[in-house]
C-alpha cells in the first residue's frame, strides 16, 4: 500500500496524519490496544487496510493523496484526484462507475471537518450482472405473459389492454380508431383434412400475413383466439380500414395456401369485419368489437373470402341477435 507520509521521519515516530491520530485516540481511551506502541498499531491496521478487498484512498484538504490500498488501484482506471472527485455530483454520496472489462465499481466519500477526503471502493460487478439477469428475466416472462406462443403475435390479454389505451386516446383527441377482425375460412375443414400440427402451421402463415399488412406506425396485430386474429389501426378512418382489409385478403391469395377441403377456393382464404369509429366519451370500448365481429359473421354469411364493413345495424347489435345467417362455419 502506498503511504506519501511514510517518507515523512515524523510518521515513523507516530506523528504523522495517521500515528497522531492513534496516540490522540489512545491517550483519551478511544483506542484499546493493549501491548502495543503506537507504532505498531499503526503497522497493524495499514496491514488490515491492505488484505481488505475493499479500495481506500485518502487526500488531504491540499488534495495530495496520503494512502492508497493495492484494491483501491484495482477499482480505478486511473487516480483521480480530490478536485476530479468533488465533480462527480455530491461529494458525500456514494456513485457507481463503470470500468473497463465491463466491471462496476460503488464508491462511497466522505470529508472532515479539516478537509481531508475518504474514498471507498467495492466492486459491485457480480451484483449488477445478477440484477440484470433478474431484470432481463423479468421482462421475458411479461414478453411471455403478452404473447401467443404459437404464432408470436401479441395475445388476447395484450390486444384488451392495448385496445384500451388506444380508445381512450381516440376518444380524448377525437380521433378515428379502426379494427379488423379477421377469421381463417372453413379452418375445421383444413384441420380434418391436413391435420392439427399442419394447422399450427397454417396459422403461423396467416400471421405473418397480416403482420405485412400493418404498415403503418401504431398498426397492432394480435390473435384473438382460435382461428381469429384482429388488426387494431389508430388513427385510420373507414377507407383506410377497408385498403388494409383488402390488403389482407390479397396477400392470402397471392399465398396461396393450398385448402383441398375448402368450398369457397382451393386456397386458405379469409373473412374480414371492419369497423371505425371516433370514439365518444359515452360509448363503451366493447361496441367496437362487436360491431367488427357482426360485420365478420356478414362477410361469412355473404359468401367468405371477403370484408364486410360495419353498418349502424352492426354498431347496434345486441347479445342475442344472430351474428350470422344459418350456415356451415
Amino acid at each position: 500500500m502506498s503511504n506519501h507520509h511514510a517518507l515523512v521521519p515524523r510518521v515513523r515516530n507516530g506523528e504523522g496524519w495517521f500515528g497522531t491520530s492513534v496516540n490522540w485516540l489512545t491517550s483519551r481511551g478511544r483506542l484499546l490496544v493493549p501491548g502495543f506502541a503506537p507504532q505498531q498499531v499503526q503497522q497493524r491496521v495499514l496491514e488490515c487496510f491492505e488484505a481488505l478487498d475493499l479500495g481506500l484512498a485518502v487526500w488531504d484538504e491540499h488534495g495530495q493523496q496520503l494512502m492508497s490500498n493495492k484494491a483501491n488501484a484495482r477499482l480505478q482506471d486511473r487516480v483521480e484526484s480530490s478536485s476530479e472527485l468533488a465533480q462527480q455530483g455530491n461529494p458525500q454520496g456514494p456513485y457507481m462507475r463503470l470500468l473497463s472489462g465491463n466491471r462496476w465499481v460503488l464508491t462511497f466519500q466522505a470529508t472532515s471537518t479539516a478537509g481531508y477526503r475518504s474514498t471507498a471502493r467495492v466492486d459491485v460487478t457480480n451484483l449488477v450482472r445478477r440484477v440484470k439477469e433478474l431484470e432481463d428475466r423479468v421482462r421475458s416472462l411479461a414478453l411471455e405473459s403478452a404473447t401467443d406462443a404459437l404464432t408470436g403475435l401479441a395475445n388476447r390479454r395484450q390486444f384488451d389492454a392495448v385496445l384500451l389505451a388506444e380508445w381512450n386516446r381516440a376518444a380524448r383527441t377525437q380521433s378515428p380508431l379502426s379494427l379488423l377482425m379477421v377469421d381463417i375460412d372453413h379452418f375445421k375443414k383444413y384441420n380434418d383434412r391436413y391435420g392439427h400440427l399442419t394447422g399450427d402451421q397454417c396459422l403461423r402463415r396467416v400471421a405473418a400475413t397480416l403482420l405485412l399488412c400493418a404498415r403503418r406506425a401504431g398498426d397492432f396485430v394480435a390473435r384473438f383466439g382460435g382461428e381469429e386474429f384482429v388488426l387494431l389501426l389508430p388513427g385510420a378512418d373507414l377507407d383506410e380500414a377497408r385498403d388494409t382489409a383488402q390488403q389482407c385478403l390479397d396477400r392470402m391469395r397471392e399465398v396461396a395456401l393450398p385448402h383441398a377441403a375448402s368450398p369457397v377456393a382451393a386456397f386458405v382464404t379469409l373473412s374480414i369485419g371492419v369497423a371505425s369509429r371516433t370514439p365518444e366519451a359515452t360509448e363503451g370500448v366493447v361496441s367496437l368489437i362487436n360491431a367488427a365481429d357482426a360485420a365478420m359473421y356478414r362477410a361469412k354469411s355473404d359468401g367468405r373470402a371477403r370484408y364486410e364493413a360495419a353498418s349502424q345495424l352492426d354498431w347496434d347489435i345486441d347479445d342475442e341477435t344472430p351474428r350470422t345467417q344459418p350456415a356451415v362455419l
